[in-house]
This record gives structure tokens, C-alpha cells and sequence, in this order.
């Protein structure tokens, strides 16, 4: 159960900062 709420954290907080650096990194080209 505790591994499986590690793994689900670490997918969420992967995609958030993913979301963010491209959305760092799309600005700068406007």
C-alpha cells in the first residue's frame, strides 16, 4: 500500500513538473 502511494506521488509530481517546464519553455517562443 505505501510503495503504491510512493509510486502514484512520484507519477503526479513528474507530470506536474512537466506540465511547468514546457510551459517555462513555450513562453519564451510567444
Amino acid at each position: 500500500m505505501h510503495t503504491v502511494g510512493g509510486i502514484f506521488l512520484v507519477f503526479v509530481m513528474v507530470s506536474f513538473f512537466s506540465a511547468f517546464f514546457h510551459l517555462l519553455f513555450l513562453i519564451p517562443y510567444r
